[in-house]
């Protein structure tokens, strides 16, 4: 596939610090992949190149798709490790599941750790503390602490970096990254705030602004979408407007399929789940395979009745592993259907403090739930809850249209 204009623009600007504005499916990963290829062969050395992203997962794709060993390609984690590794040392990281606290109490203690201790202390930190002393353990975010102790010492051999997924960068990770900036460094960060989704985890979005006014850097826009049909887009775009505090930029879809968007209003989550197993098996029946179908859900519990029923189903015969996915375990990926279910207020938006904070991180979510669909999309919600308690619609079905909800 040609390279757009966008894209192209991307690759050969030589600002040394770059912003690119990439929205769902369009191409940002080829396109920082082209430009790294791009210095490659215009001379630079591999050894002079450093790309982060944000899982090990999406490091090993990135690298396979280079094609180029020598280019450092590794999580803000995995790099802080070998460089202490490479300065002596041998502790050992704990794994989290290991740990005799709750998940709670370790989100607690990561956020404290990520904000750099901004902020109150939890009051399980010093035992967490304690706990990994008494063991000669460390964690994944006392690597990027003790790293950043090296402040002073460290003197950074690389002349470009590539931050994937920027809008996912903590306050930790972004004094690391100033870190690796050297008189001479070129950073080309890439990222969506629209699909910024990990602030539980510590992410802050306004990171991006905070980069664009440090480094004076240029901002560049990928706005033509690769994945989607014209309905699905038209709806994503008229969603995540509600958004205030956000940069603004539309996504224009680049194929010509209309596609189909269908909201449907269920008496329970029976009647629900009976219809969407009854549309997979249609789907099937076209030519479809379950590997393109997608049931997205923003909290693991209003999954058990699928579960329960594909287990029960021919469906768990063919393949098991049918995509049941949380709406935050869809980021990235990509599906010809997607059954995006439990759009009922109070689970989706699911907000505990109702601040417009809150509600705009929910509809981002929204926003990266229905952009993983390609051709079809179907949107749920039901009447009412599994103990028979009456439910509303959620607020982003309405901010859709009133007109397209087909009641079963």
């Amino acid at each position: 596939m040609l390279l757009n204009k966008e894209q192209q623009q991307a690759i050969n600007l030589q600002d040394r610090f770059i912003f690119l504005l990439a929205g769902a499916g369009t191409g940002k990963t080829r396109t920082v992949i082209k430009k790294i290829k791009h210095l490659l062969v215009s001379g630079v050395n591999p050894g002079d190149i450093l790309a982060i992203t944000f899982t090990r997962k999406a490091a090993e794709e990135m690298q396979l798709r280079l094609g180029n060993e020598d280019v450092l390609i590794n999580t803000f984690h995995g790099f802080c490790y070998g460089e202490l590794q490479s300065r002596g040392l041998q502790k050992k990281i704990v794994d989290p599941a290991s740990l005799p606290f709750t998940q709670h109490e370790l989100l607690l203690v990561a956020n404290y750790k990520n904000s750099l201790q901004g902020g109150k202390t939890p009051l399980i930190y010093n035992t967490y503390k304690e706990y990994l002393e008494s063991k000669e353990l460390i964690d994944f975010d006392d690597i990027m602490l003790m790293f950043l102790k090296l402040k002073n010492k460290y003197i950074s051999k690389y002349k470009y970096i590539f931050v994937d997924e920027f809008q996912d960068t903590n306050e930790l990770q972004y004094e690391i990254l100033k870190m690796l900036i050297n008189s001479d460094t070129k950073v080309f960060a890439v990222g969506d705030p629209d699909q910024s989704i990990y602030r539980f985890r510590g992410a802050n979005p306004e990171i991006i602004n905070r980069y664009l006014d440090d480094f004076n850097a240029t901002l560049l826009t990928l706005g033509h979408n690769y994945r989607s049909s014209t309905k699905i887009i038209k709806y994503a775009n008229s969603s995540i407007s509600k958004n205030i505090h956000r940069i603004k930029k539309t996504l224009t879809p680049n194929r010509k399929a209309d596609g189909y968007v269908e909201v449907l209003e269920f008496l329970n989550q029976e009647k629900e789940a009976n219809f969407i197993l009854n549309k997979i098996r249609e789907l099937i029946s076209m030519e479809y395979k379950i590997s393109d179908i997608a049931i997205i859900y923003r909290n693991h519990s209003r999954a058990t009745n699928f579960k329960i029923k594909f287990y029960q189903s021919y469906l768990s015969l063919i393949q098991p592993s049918l995509n049941l996915l949380s709406s935050h375990e869809s980021k990235g990926l990509e599906f010809k259907i997607v059954f995006l279910i439990g759009l009922e207020e109070g689970l989706m938006p699911q907000t505990t403090l109702n601040q417009i904070s809150e509600t705009e991180e929910e509809r981002r979510l929204f926003f990266v739930s229905i952009t993983r669909a390609m051709d079809y999309l179907y949107i749920s919600y039901t009447k009412k809850d599994q103990f028979e308690i009456d439910k509303k619609p959620s607020r982003f079905i309405k901010e859709l249209s009133p007109n397209i909800t087909k009641i079963i």
